[in-house]
């Protein structure tokens, strides 16, 4: 069964950077956002590096898009 990323923004509080939570139904992992480039791309970004390391991306690439509450979808499509 393949698992949808999510990605949901957080901004910055008094001991954080502004940084991206990734979440899937394996897990979650925290990734500092680079604010050198736009917020979608960025999330792509972080979305690809979780996968790649669930080691998911054999055969697959990522695609998604932005959610109504301001997150981000990424699934698993076939190469």
């Amino acid at each position: 069964m393949f698992q949808a990323i999510q990605v949901t923004y957080y901004g910055p509080t008094d001991t954080k950077d502004i940084r991206w939570r990734v979440k899937a139904q394996c897990g979650t992992k925290w990734f500092t956002r680079n604010q050198r480039v736009n917020p979608s791309d960025d999330a792509m970004h972080v979305a690809e590096v979780f996968a790649e390391e669930m080691d998911w991306l054999k055969g697959f690439r990522l695609v998604g898009g932005g959610l109504p509450n301001g997150d981000y979808c990424f699934v698993l499509v076939k190469e």
